[in-house]
């Protein structure tokens, strides 16, 4: 919760230091999921602690169980874990590169490989959460994900949205070349508003 992850920050070296187990064994077990700044306690361990392995595979594993795709009251918005990754200090990107790969496979996985229609908004969710945080990986996302989406399974309904987060992440990518042009941040914010007048099927706009 947010007491715990303020006294952890606060306190964290000392902690470790004398404490390790017992951080291990609340955090991990029972698996509490991702809300209530769990994840932010693990973001702040795994770029402090010395001992991230069971962090990253338990963050890892709660992607693949869809604990950031919304819908459930015990799941994390997509959104935060997004934003999450913006926030990585440079120096530490490497050490997160596995949980930032797996969400990336998930969204593909969802979207591409799924092949259902509940997958598929779920995928588009995610897409979303990444516009409406500007995610800084917006151009590997395009590359990697987006350009290989056929709509296979989709309803005309997914594809009108796919369509216009398209248009979403090339603004975005525009503006994250030149963050302070004020033309390209209103580009950005009018395909938003945009997909909230379009979007019913994601349930990314009703958290």
């Amino acid at each position: 919760d947010v007491i715990y992850n303020t006294f952890i920050q606060k306190h964290f070296k000392e902690i470790e230091k004398k404490c390790n187990d017992d951080i291990l064994n609340y955090l991990l077990i029972p698996d509490r999921g991702p809300r209530k700044y769990n994840v932010d306690t693990f973001a702040y361990i795994i770029e402090h602690g010395s001992n991230t392995l069971p962090f990253i595979e338990k963050w890892i594993s709660w992607i693949k169980q869809g604990r950031f795709d919304g819908g459930e009251k015990d799941n994390e918005g997509s959104e935060i874990l997004y934003l999450k990754f913006n926030h990585i200090s440079p120096s530490k990107q490497e050490l997160f590169q596995p949980i930032i790969k797996a969400a990336h496979d998930h969204v593909y996985y969802l979207l591409k490989l799924s092949l259902t229609e509940t997958d598929i908004n779920k995928g588009l969710y995610h897409l979303i959460g990444m516009l409406h945080g500007k995610y800084k990986h917006a151009e590997e996302i395009k590359s990697e994900v987006l350009s290989r989406i056929y709509f296979d399974g989709y309803t005309n309904e997914q594809q009108l949205l796919f369509y216009k987060i398209e248009e979403g992440f090339n603004a975005l990518i525009d503006l994250l070349q030149v963050p302070e042009e004020k033309q390209l941040q209103s580009n950005l914010q009018s395909v938003i508003f945009e997909l909230y007048d379009l979007d019913n099927i994601t349930g990314f706009w009703w958290k």
